[in-house]
């Protein structure tokens, strides 16, 4: 409850328009709203471009949200700027729509082709209207998470689709310091980022080194990867290979078939994903939250948002949805350790899907998890086949792209043909050296895992130093 001046009220009455936003309440320096200091959308001219000249082109899914910067620059003809919104070089592009605002999509436009973009409409540009602000300064603002919680109160539109209002950036009061001590937030927060980067590369190696490790292993070597040339794309086949079943041209593809051979020319005995597999299953939602008399299983419902890029399962996303089931419906989507989850649907162009992620046994012992429809579920007869050595080589499968020809596309919507999934070729070893295979690479996943550990809390520290400036003045 909140009392306002009706004096104040100039346009719609939405009460969470005047709700107070408070994060930085700097007791040091003076507090602004954030409109005195910037301008939101301004206006931005071509003119003195030529219609064939060539600008800089930035999609949503070119920022990158852990670093806060531009992925990759695309570009376009100035004249193919129509339907886009347009900044200039140096402007802040902040993600006005759910998701991408919770995640923090959010970087400044930098070496722009000729000092001029355009890009998503689902952006926000901000520029500082005076040079005692640092736009940098104000990013590390926008991108505080509580900021970007506390964006979601001024939410509008439907679901699925909902934007942060304009007033919210408008009003939002931050602290401002002098240019020096801003400057001062802006190399402690680069210092932090380029450690954080080098750490996370390195994790990254790691993460690559155990796909090296486990074709050693297997005595399988992976062919070069191809020039995307006419030359490569064309092929043979002869006309019975293909008759009788789905003809897709990337399975006749000569990558494919010599990453198949490959597989195939392994020393060790080879069985079909099927054979080793005691069960599996897609998951279903199966809500009834308004069935009277029933009580109902609440759990943590893993979805694809929930697989990341390094085939981990992300449980503090804050996407993570918490469900309700009937007992009977939580019975056939209840999550157990060491089975192993298959994304089945979503993906994109950069993204095949097919990622697979681990169960380990901490995270049902901590929550009641379940699995949606767009996930398949596989428990390893253990008999044959240790279940974490299956899931590094099914991850080994998805990362040499293998995977990519028992898939489908429609309407961009990537889909794994089960049948085909299934039926793919697995190396499967003596049981001690599956058991030698899984352990090393634990071991790895375990180091790779520390370092990005340490990465984020670097982040963490830099950030409460900076805290402690805004809100006590400790330089």
């Amino acid at each position: 409850m909140f009392i306002i001046n009706w004096g104040y009220v100039t346009s719609r009455l939405d009460a969470t328009s005047f709700r107070k936003i408070s994060v930085f309440d700097s007791k040091i320096f003076k507090m602004c709203e954030l409109d005195k200091l910037v301008a939101i959308n301004p206006p931005v001219s071509f003119s003195k471009l030529a219609d064939d000249d060539e600008i800089s082109f930035i999609p949503m899914e070119r920022i990158d949200e852990n670093f806060g910067i531009v992925k990759a620059v695309e570009t376009r003809k100035r004249v193919e700027n129509k339907g886009f919104t347009k900044f200039q070089e140096g402007d802040l592009l902040w993600a006005k729509i759910t998701p991408c605002m919770q995640n923090g999509k959010s970087a400044i436009a930098e070496n722009l082709v000729n000092g001029f973009g355009c890009g998503s409409t689902e952006f926000f540009v901000i520029r500082q209207k005076t040079s005692n602000i640092l736009i940098k300064y104000i990013h590390f603002i926008l991108r505080d998470e509580r900021i970007l919680r506390n964006a979601q109160n001024f939410f509008g539109g439907s679901a699925g689709q909902q934007r942060v209002s304009k007033d919210f950036l408008r009003k939002l009061p931050i602290p401002v310091p002098p240019k020096a001590v801003q400057q001062q937030i802006i190399n402690i927060l680069d210092e932090a980022y380029e450690t954080k980067r080098q750490k996370e590369q390195q994790s990254n190696d790691l993460l690559n080194r155990i796909n090296s490790y486990l074709l050693e292993e297997l005595g399988t070597t992976m062919p070069q990867e191809e020039e995307n040339t006419l030359k490569s794309r064309v092929f043979f086949t002869d006309s019975k290979k293909v008759l009788g079943s789905r003809f897709d041209p990337k399975k006749y593809m000569h990558r494919y078939q010599k990453i198949f051979a490959a597989i195939e020319n392994s020393p060790f005995d080879k069985k079909s994903l099927r054979e080793i597999i005691l069960y599996d299953v897609s998951g279903n939602w199966g809500l009834d939250e308004t069935e009277i008399g029933i009580e109902l299983v609440s759990c943590l419902t893993i979805r694809a948002t929930e697989f990341d890029n390094k085939f981990n399962l992300n449980l503090e996303n804050n996407r993570t949805k918490y469900r309700k089931y009937k007992p009977q419906v939580y019975e056939k989507i209840a999550l157990s350790s060491n089975e192993i989850l298959v994304e089945k649907s979503g993906g994109s162009e950069d993204q095949p899907v097919g990622r697979v992620a681990f169960v380990e046994k901490d995270m049902v012992e901590n929550n009641n998890l379940a699995y949606s429809n767009f996930i398949h579920k596989l428990i390893v007869d253990e008999s044959k086949v240790h279940s974490r050595y299956l899931f590094e080589y099914l991850r080994l499968m998805h990362n040499i792209k293998a995977i990519e020809v028992m898939q489908t596309q429609t309407n961009g919507i990537r889909n794994l043909i089960m049948r085909e999934y299934f039926g793919q070729t697995v190396v499967v070893p003596d049981k001690n050296i599956q058991k030698r295979i899984a352990d090393e690479a634990s071991k790895m996943r375990m180091h790779a895992k520390k370092l990005e550990t340490e990465a984020d809390n670097i982040i963490k520290d830099a950030k409460a130093q900076i805290e402690k400036i805004l809100l006590e003045g400790n330089l």
